[in-house]
C-alpha cells in the first residue's frame, strides 16, 4: 500500500512535487512518511488509510486516491497472473494438439499399411 507502485501515480496525479516544491522522489518519500495503513477494527480485509496533509480536502482526496491506486495495482497484478496462467494453458493446448496430430499421422500410416497388405493378400 505504501509502495512506489501505489504511491507514485498519486504523486503524479496530484502534482505533489510541484505542490510541495520537491522533486518527485522527495514528494514520494514525504507521502510515504505521511501515510499510515492499519487493519480496520471492523475486521475482514478492510484497511484504514491515514494521511497527514496540510488541509482536510487534500487529506481526503489523497486517502481516496491511494485506495484507488492500491485497488488498481491489485487488479493489474491479478490480470497479469491470469494472463500468465492462460498463456501456460495455451502452450499446453498447443502441445496437446501437436501430439494429437502426430498420433493421427501415425494412425494414417498404419491404416495405409493395413490396406496395402489387404490389397496384396487378395483382400484377406
Amino acid at each position: 500500500m505504501r509502495s512506489d507502485e501505489v504511491l507514485l501515480p498519486v504523486v503524479e496525479d496530484f502534482s505533489l512535487s510541484e505542490r510541495w516544491s520537491l522533486s518527485e522522489t522527495a514528494a514520494l518519500r514525504l507521502l510515504r512518511e505521511r501515510t499510515q495503513v492499519q487493519k480496520s477494527e471492523k475486521g475482514g480485509n478492510r484497511l484504514l488509510i491515514v494521511v497527514r496533509a496540510p488541509d482536510a480536502r487534500l487529506t481526503r482526496d489523497l486517502v481516496a486516491a491511494i485506495g484507488e491506486s492500491y485497488r488498481n495495482v491489485l487488479i493489474e497484478r491479478g490480470l497479469k497472473r491470469e494472463k500468465r496462467a492462460l498463456d501456460a494453458l495455451e502452450r499446453e493446448l498447443a502441445e496437446q494438439r501437436d501430439q494429437v496430430a502426430r498420433k493421427r499421422e501415425r494412425l494414417d500410416v498404419l491404416l495405409r499399411e493395413i490396406q496395402e497388405k489387404n490389397g496384396q493378400n487378395g483382400g484377406l
